[in-house]
């Protein structure tokens, strides 16, 4: 009022601006790509929630509805009110996660993470980052880092030493993530600091060029051959572009990475090895090829002949020949076995060397005995003599079975044919094969034909024990495995059967009458074995049969479970991958493998799970006692079966009824071997031994060659 004395108090409005930045969701056909990115939507508009401090719940939901676009209003009024939601917004928020987000699916999440690979250019570290952010929806629990660390060991394509020694010195995940940023960084710091700089090359070779006249330069590029229009060859260089390698046809320039299939390295380039021949400087994974090599023309290590610098005048030099040779058999025929023999023409080697007259059809010769030799020699002279002797025609001369090779020499002796003809030293005849080489360098008994004659005898063998030997024992040790059916004590299978499937008995499939003994004898045969038995009651499952014949000639009874499949749930349990096998016989050297004889026969049938399993025959109906092919959940029952009796064993896995053992010594394969065998034993389970292999060096399991060299090298088939 007027005339106070104390002014009236003013109002001062501040007003905040809280723009969110944020653009509308949007999203695709493609439910996973969407679920993906709904989660990085929402994750982002809290994120600005907290930052600009939105905390009313009223608020929250209208930032939500306002921003998402229209969309998201639509589906926020039709979807319905989830239960026991508290607030507003989290009632809308759960609407919308319902509607957008997959349901996690962990076999999918596995798949997909099983197979993600790096990209070109990635880092060990990026893509460390990516696995783990795949695994998120793996549920590997407390095993992400050792899932993680296992596929980046088995997928990354270079790092050779760095898996080397994460598995030697069983590195963590975050240790072999640190040591492979540090040796990333080293690799590029080394590239700053050697750079290749072609401008430089360049312009030298212009300077060198510009004091001459233009008439005498010379070109930098000859100039193209012309060709008529319709040459083969001008089309040829026309194909031939500036940016493809005219050695092995990739893109040109090569890269270090990508380098060059075709090219060889010239002994006289700067960039050569001058003792392998190799690309100089050598690399940390690619050292030098002769080192700790013995030079075969001075005897001297760490170069190779072709290289050797201490050579003199070779013309000079006395060539030396030696009694052993070795045949290698040609590349078609993997039979052949390597072989010896004597090329030896030297006068005072042969005086040197025990020999012997031989008679071959009454005609006297003369030969060697060499104890190193696995082939009968007879030079062309003394075939010349025996053909004048007993009038054999040419054609007696058969076409050489083998190669034979001096030692250490890469071309084949001579050998013009093969014959075969009885010899007789002394009072001792034996049939046997000569391979007839050219020239008159004097004829040879190998260790087996002079042993047959008697010329050599084994007073003392000095062969060092076979590895096999201690298997051997183990063998004898449990011969009743390999012998007759087996049947897994205290385990009976049982299926899980739908009842509320209506049972079906199928028509009854005719049996020729020409088949019908041997689907007698292979009834006779499972009922001998205690795998079927008569059935007796009411049968409201009947399945047909369909026969199928062996290589024996005897015939395989199947039974076609298709419509009684419908009716069984299957399990579900893990099957080991290849993966996982190499990561486990990583350093094995001694492998062997187990083959279980009809091994889903070896396990029970639940009586109460038998009667679906029944089979109609031109004998009678029959059903199973034992688990048999044909049921859609055998394969899982049986290979967790399998697992569970191996349980505990070191040095053993399995898949189907394929077990393979191993170990990094020998020793320790023959515990593994002799653990599971009594395994086997206790279980009252059986082996087939003809398809077992023991104390090997190479297996195939898995449809892989595992190798003794580098057992997580794998070839396969």
């Amino acid at each position: 009022m007027p005339g106070d004395e104390n002014p009236p108090p003013q109002i001062t409005v501040v007003t905040s601006h809280r723009n969110l930045r944020i653009e509308a969701f949007t999203h695709s056909d493609d439910q996973i790509s969407t679920g993906h990115a709904w989660e990085e939507w929402i994750e982002d508009l809290e994120r600005q929630f907290r930052f600009f401090k939105i905390t009313e719940p009223e608020d929250k939901q209208d930032a939500l509805l306002i921003y998402g676009g229209r969309e998201i209003k639509r589906l926020a009024k039709s979807l319905p009110d989830p239960d026991g939601a508290d607030d507003v917004y989290t009632k809308t928020k759960t609407k919308l996660n319902t509607r957008f987000l997959p349901k996690k699916n962990k076999q999918h999440a596995r798949f997909v993470f099983a197979n993600i690979k790096p990209t070109a250019g990635e880092t060990v570290v990026a893509y460390g980052a990516r696995l783990r952010e795949a695994s998120a929806n793996c549920e590997f629990g407390a095993n992400a880092d050792e899932r993680i660390l296992e596929h980046l060991i088995l997928t990354i394509p270079n790092h050779l030493k760095l898996k080397e020694q994460a598995i030697q010195k069983q590195w963590s995940l975050s240790q072999f993530l640190t040591e492979a940023q540090q040796t990333e960084d080293l690799s590029a710091q080394m590239r700053q600091m050697h750079p290749v700089n072609t401008a430089n090359v360049n312009s030298a070779t212009t300077n060198r060029q510009a004091g001459k006249p233009r008439s005498q330069r010379s070109r930098s590029r000859p100039k193209a051959k012309q060709y008529p229009a319709n040459n083969k060859n001008a089309q040829s260089f026309k194909s031939r572009s500036n940016r493809t390698c005219r050695n092995c046809g990739g893109v040109w320039p090569h890269t270090e990475r990508s380098p060059c299939t075709q090219a060889r390295p010239s002994p006289m380039s700067n960039r050569t090895c001058r003792n392998c021949g190799g690309v100089w400087p050598h690399s940390e994974h690619a050292p030098c090829a002769a080192a700790g090599k013995s030079c075969h023309a001075c005897g001297r290590e760490n170069h190779f002949a072709k290289y050797c610098r201490s050579i003199g005048n070779k013309q000079n030099t006395p060539k030396q020949k030696v009694n052993a040779v070795e045949a290698s058999a040609p590349a078609s025929d993997e039979d052949s076995d390597y072989v010896y023999a004597i090329t030896n023409s030297c006068a005072s080697k042969q005086s040197s060397l025990p020999r012997c007259d031989m008679f071959i059809s009454s005609v006297k010769f003369s030969a060697g005995i060499d104890s190193q030799a696995g082939v009968n020699i007879l030079d062309s002279e003394s075939f010349q003599r025996l053909q004048n002797a007993t009038g054999a025609p040419q054609s007696s001369l058969k076409k050489p079975s083998t190669e034979v090779f001096a030692y250490n020499s890469r071309n084949p002796l001579p050998v013009i044919g093969e014959i075969k003809a009885n010899v007789t030293v002394g009072n001792k005849q034996t049939t046997t094969t000569f391979c007839v080489v050219e020239g008159n360098s004097g004829n040879l008994l190998s260790f087996k034909t002079s042993t047959e004659l008697g010329l050599i005898k084994i007073i003392n063998s000095m062969s060092a024990p076979s590895e096999t030997c201690g298997v051997d024992n183990i063998l004898s040790s449990y011969e009743d495995l390999f012998n007759g059916m087996g049947k897994v004590k205290n385990q009976q299978i049982k299926l899980h059967i739908n009842e509320d499937v209506q049972p079906k008995v199928q028509k009854h499939r005719r049996i020729p009458f020409h088949v019908r003994k041997d689907v007698d004898a292979a009834i006779d045969q499972l009922l001998n074995d205690d795998v079927i038995e008569p059935t007796t009651g009411p049968t409201p499952w009947v399945s047909p049969i369909v026969i199928v014949p062996k290589k024996s000639g005897e015939v395989r009874i199947c039974v076609d479970m298709r419509e009684a499949n419908a009716a069984i749930q299957r399990e579900k349990h893990p099957i080991p991958t290849i993966e996982e096998v190499i990561l486990d016989l990583n350093g094995a050297t001694v492998f062997s493998t187990l083959d279980l004889k009809a091994g889903y026969h070896q396990f029970e049938l639940h009586p109460e799970s038998r009667y679906i399993t029944t089979f109609s025959t031109h004998s009678g109906l029959y059903q199973y006692k034992r688990l048999m092919f044909g049921v859609n959940a055998a394969s899982e029952i049986f290979q967790n079966a399998v697992s569970q009796t191996l349980a505990g064993l070191p040095g053993c896995r399995n898949l189907s009824d394929d077990i393979i053992i191993y170990g990094k010594t020998q020793t320790e394969h023959d515990q593994n071997l002799k653990a599971v065998l009594q395994r086997l034993r206790e279980c009252n389970m059986r082996l087939n031994k003809a398809k077992c292999a023991f104390s090997q060096r190479q297996v195939a399991f898995l449809a892989t060659y595992f190798l003794t060299e580098v057992s997580t090298q794998i070839q396969r088939k």
